[in-house]
């Protein structure tokens, strides 16, 4: 076979199979409650996610912050060499109670639930995300958090889906630190790039383990 007959069908074939893979549909996440999900996908970090400690009985070890002061901490740093499969480091096994208005909310791919939160009242800046995983530990909270949105099931969705939070929420969400590398720059600094918002901080709240209004 003549040898540029032959690049050209690898090309043409290697084409084909890129077409493939770009038609093919994306995978859809559906709930039929608040606590009932199918289809979640693209996970990482599950178990740090997951994590099922509950908070300490000794409220001396729970930091309480507002999203502002939590949004000045640094990142990790390059150092850390913190991966999306990496176990809980050092730095994400402290305890926060974080107070915060409840600025926006969305469900993402892997079933959590994410709310971001701001400084009550409104003259600092900083966003931070308190993440609720599916699961029963988690149950209550999913359903409070959704029950603010007016949202009707069961419904779908692939990507992720933002929510219309009905009414201002000032919540305390507590849980153990965590440094969303997923959404990491490449220093390991604690400023996530586009396409968030300015002054969206890295580190989050993950999973939540305490919720109260």
């Amino acid at each position: 076979m003549n040898i540029q007959i032959t690049i050209v069908t690898i090309v043409l074939n290697a084409l084909l199979i890129n077409a493939a893979f770009s038609a093919a549909p994306k995978q859809s996440v559906r709930l039929t409650s608040p606590c009932n999900i199918a289809g979640q996908h693209g996970i990482d970090r599950w178990p740090a996610k997951t994590d099922p400690e509950r908070p300490p009985a000794d409220a001396s070890k729970i930091m309480h912050l507002t999203p502002s002061q939590m949004f000045s901490w640094p990142g990790v740093g390059v150092a850390a060499h913190l991966t999306k499969s990496s176990p809980r480091i050092a730095s994400e096994q402290r305890w926060i109670a974080l107070t915060g208005l409840v600025a926006g909310m969305k469900i993402e791919t892997d079933g959590d639930i994410h709310l971001e939160l701001v400084d009550a009242g409104g003259n600092k800046s900083g966003i931070v995300g308190a993440e609720i995983p599916p699961g029963k530990a988690w149950c209550a909270f999913r359903q409070l958090a959704l029950g603010w949105t007016g949202q009707k099931f069961p419904f779908g969705f692939q990507g992720s889906k933002t929510f219309a939070v009905v009414g201002r929420h000032v919540i305390t969400v507590t849980g153990k630190a965590f440094y969303d590398v997923d959404h990491a720059p490449s220093d390991r600094s604690n400023e996530r790039g586009k396409p968030f918002k300015p002054g969206y901080a890295v580190w989050e709240i993950h999973p939540v383990m305490g919720m109260t209004r």
